[in-house]
């Protein structure tokens, strides 16, 4: 009766420790936390801390032993080849069979294997193969160095358990070969930019690459002002960006040596809302947009297209528009030469408060002159050469934009 009870209970920790574990696993992300959180529920449900999880990489053709614990000592990860995998692993994994051995020196004779354990502490063993929809993905294993620790009850809570982890690892890998497929995506959309961009910058400013300068002096800007990483994109994509509306802008008034008449400067500053009528509908640029559309803003509200000011201007704009002029002082013109980073900085200081947020300033200054040299030259070095082709594609596709606009 008293055992009845007590197994009773048992078995009913057992189901919690499970019904948890399923939780637990549920919200995992990427694999190796998966894993991570499967670990610290090897030891209340079978009393080891020696196991491990292989998983299988259907494009190498191999079992990865991603989590790997012997006495509660983390191991190396290994990968082996499956051709090679003639251990009781591969053995699992071949024949999609459990493998349970009460007494490893008089049992493992039974299975056609190479003994990988004879000379190691286990005495008894228990695998299980992990499957997802009737295919073997992996195997989960735990091991003892005493004889008759795992039974038939501890080979049903393992294959349960691997039932858990087959859904586990697939939703895991779902998520992490969308992430990859995402960056392959954004990379693909980065390089399209940076060369349609290059081939606008071409226009005004010959070789220089003024767009993928800025883009850069941009995201080494938000760094120091916090920005997560993986926003940085849209920071990069809005520098590379800002400037699409001069698209819609003729000559004679973008490369004009002189001033501007008040008339061609009313033109001159239709640029940003111009750039982000083209570019309104591309949802993958996310907040970029703000910096095309809000770049040449101001702090105390005298900027255009809109006036805003102060903290009603995006963050982002905000941090491109010290940029901006950081990059309009320190190159040629058509109207003056370039000046140093040490005139920028003097200049961009003084106009803290009124064009720029001073917050913003701040981490600029912050930033020795130095690493804005560094980053130029970066970007010169690998300018490379501007296809006439694309060139003349983008000067078409220009043309175009200028008539649905209805610019001269």
């Amino acid at each position: 009766m008293v055992r009845d009870i007590t197994e009773r209970k048992r078995a009913e920790e057992e189901l919690k420790t499970l019904y948890r574990l399923g939780l637990d696993i549920s919200s995992s992300v990427n694999l190796e936390e998966l894993l991570d959180k499967v670990s610290t529920y090897i030891y209340p449900l079978f009393g080891t801390n020696t196991f491990y999880i292989a998983v299988y990489n259907e494009k190498r053709n191999t079992l990865v032993f991603e989590i790997d614990y012997e006495d509660g000592v983390k191991q190396q990860k290994l990968e082996v080849s499956l051709r090679e995998a003639d251990g009781l692993t591969g053995w699992i994994f071949k024949n999609k069979t459990p493998v349970l051995i009460g007494d490893w020196d008089q049992e493992w004779r039974r299975y056609p294997i190479v003994p990988l354990f004879l000379n190691k502490k286990t005495k008894s063993y228990l695998g299980v193969p992990i499957i997802y929809q009737d295919k073997v993905i992996g195997v989960i294993a735990v091991q003892s160095d005493r004889v008759r620790t795992f039974d038939e009850k501890s080979l049903k809570l393992l294959t349960t358990m691997a039932a858990q982890l087959s859904v586990a690892i697939k939703n895991v890998k779902l998520i992490e070969d969308l992430k990859m497929a995402l960056r392959e995506v954004e990379k693909s959309y980065e390089i399209t930019l940076e060369a349609l961009v290059s081939a606008l910058d071409f226009r005004e400013h010959e070789t220089q690459f003024h767009s993928k300068r800025v883009a850069s002096y941009a995201v080494r800007l938000a760094r120091e002002l916090g920005v997560k990483d993986e926003e940085l994109k849209y920071i990069y994509w809005g520098g590379l960006l800002h400037d699409i509306g001069k698209i819609g802008v003729s000559d004679s008034i973008l490369l004009k040596p002189g001033s501007l008449t008040d008339e061609e400067w009313e033109e001159m500053k239709r640029h940003p809302e111009i750039g982000y009528r083209i570019i309104e509908n591309i949802d993958f640029l996310g907040p970029a947009k703000d910096i095309v559309l809000y770049h040449h803003e101001r702090w105390d509200g005298k900027g255009y297209p809109l006036g805003l000011s102060g903290e009603n201007i995006p963050f982002y704009a905000r941090i491109f528009s010290v940029i901006d002029a950081l990059d309009a002082i320190t190159t040629d013109r058509p109207y003056r030469k370039a000046q140093s980073f040490t005139k920028a900085l003097q200049e961009i200081r003084r106009c803290s408060g009124t064009q720029f947020d001073p917050e913003v300033v701040k981490a600029f200054l912050r930033i020795p002159i130095s690493e804005w040299k560094k980053i130029k030259q970066e970007v010169l070095e690998v300018r490379g050469e501007l296809s006439k082709q694309l060139y003349v594609t983008v000067q078409l596709a220009a043309e175009e934009t200028r008539q649905l606009l209805g610019s001269r």
